[in-house]
């Protein structure tokens, strides 16, 4: 009896330990299943262990709702409990429940062209209203836009939508404004005088940095704040560098410059604060595009080339003037539609490229800031955020964004 019941202790454990095994090294699953409630939904589920991604195809009546969750739910399958459909003349919307309970995203409307969520929605119909109200637990509020002022500074107002971890720079004439939860506003002055354009100047990680813009026609250091904290510092080198220079981006730790007048490359390194010449007329320029890095004859070298981006951008679609991939094998394109002097933007899932649903609309798809779940981005003289726990929400209203292009922000995110 006792080797019986060790034996099946054994076989216990052995089985929980295969199964935990199996959960750690597993490279994920994809599986189908249904669920039905007033109607019948064929759910195509597939998780990636290696981005903690789970990728849904929801399937009513031959209309495809897909859906990327970046959570892993202890890698469990089959991750929605419920949904909630509403379909009339106009649209056809669905809400999933996930099994912990939670809506990771607000409902989804799809108008027959184009998919779209509820917040995004103008003067929605009565029987769609009243779906929304009936459905428990859904809270309408969870994907409004505070409208509450914080505080103001000069031509900048700060709205109650800041991420507790986020923390924002924006330049102004005489240096940057510091924005997150902590102190809201707080102006750092880094010139005596108001420098209208200061195009040698950018964000990498959490610092905002600029070239010393009080010499004539050259500098040989540079100023930077810490967006986290609004230490300021600075980094000094032996080189003249000519104000004819431009940023040509930032790889990790470093942001690259070419002096256009000496054809110089410098490396600009923040956590070493050092400044180092990496190509010249002498050899090569290195460039930086799709992730990797290659050697450019400084002869084939085009005027203000600038890398490019982090992800190579494979698939094409002449509706959009502009398509950014963010994510490599799982994540989005965002792409970008100029109608009446704007740019709405639209995003497809990288795993899928049939459903094309709207976010936001942008005046400049140069100034769009990717943080995980977040998106920032310009309207005018707004500079909001998107997300799929928020919807669109306002962070500041600044009157010069209209009048003065030259102005950057960006967003460090604290992890």
């Amino acid at each position: 009896m006792k080797k019986l019941t060790f034996s099946l202790v054994f076989l216990i454990i052995l089985y929980f330990l295969i199964n935990w095994s199996f959960k750690i090294f597993s490279k994920g699953h994809e599986i189908n299943y249904k669920i039905i409630n007033d109607n019948e939904f064929n759910i195509k589920e597939v998780f990636k262990t290696k981005y903690n991604n789970y990728y849904l195809e929801i399937n009513i009546n031959d209309t495809n709702f897909t859906y990327q969750v970046f959570k892993n739910f202890n890698k469990k399958n089959k991750i929605i409990k419920d949904i909630y459909y509403y379909e009339d003349e106009n649209y056809k919307c669905l809400l999933p429940r996930f099994r912990d309970n939670e809506f990771y995203f607000d409902i989804m409307c799809y108008d027959g062209s184009i998919y779209k969520y509820y917040n995004s929605i103008i003067n929605p119909n009565n029987n769609l209203k009243k779906f929304i109200s009936s459905i428990k637990d859904y809270d309408i509020n969870n994907w409004k836009n505070s409208s509450k002022i914080l505080k103001q500074i000069n031509t900048v107002t700060v709205y109650d939508n800041l991420i507790k971890n986020h923390f924002l720079g924006i330049s102004n004439y005489k240096g940057v404004y510091l924005i997150n939860q902590k102190e809201i506003i707080k102006n750092i002055s880094i010139f005596d005088k108001d420098i209208y354009q200061r195009p040698i100047s950018g964000y990498i990680n959490k610092y905002y940095l600029t070239a010393d813009y009080t010499g004539i026609n050259s500098f040989n250091n540079l100023k930077i704040v810490n967006l986290k904290n609004g230490e300021t510092f600075k980094i000094s080198s032996s080189y003249k560098i000519s104000f004819n220079s431009y940023i040509l981006g930032s790889v990790n730790d470093s942001i690259y410059l070419y002096d256009k007048e000496n054809r110089i490359q410098y490396e600009i390194n923040i956590r070493n604060n050092n400044i180092s010449i990496i190509g010249s007329k002498d050899k090569f320029v290195k460039f930086y595009s799709n992730g990797n890095w290659e050697d450019l004859d400084i002869d084939k070298f085009e005027d203000n080339m600038t890398f490019g981006d982090k992800y190579k951008n494979d698939y094409q679609n002449y509706d959009y003037i502009k398509i950014i991939k963010n994510g490599s094998d799982v994540g989005y394109y965002y792409l970008f539609k100029f109608v009446n002097g704007k740019y709405e933007v639209y995003r497809t899932d990288i795993q899928n490229h049939s459903n094309i649903t709207y976010l936001f609309t942008t005046t400049d798809y140069n100034k769009i800031v990717f943080l995980d779940d977040y998106i920032y981005y310009i309207d005018n003289n707004k500079i909001s955020y998107y997300s799929d726990k928020t919807g669109n929400r306002l962070v500041i209203q600044n009157t010069e964004l209209e009048f003065n292009k030259t102005i950057k922000f960006s967003v460090y995110q604290e992890k």
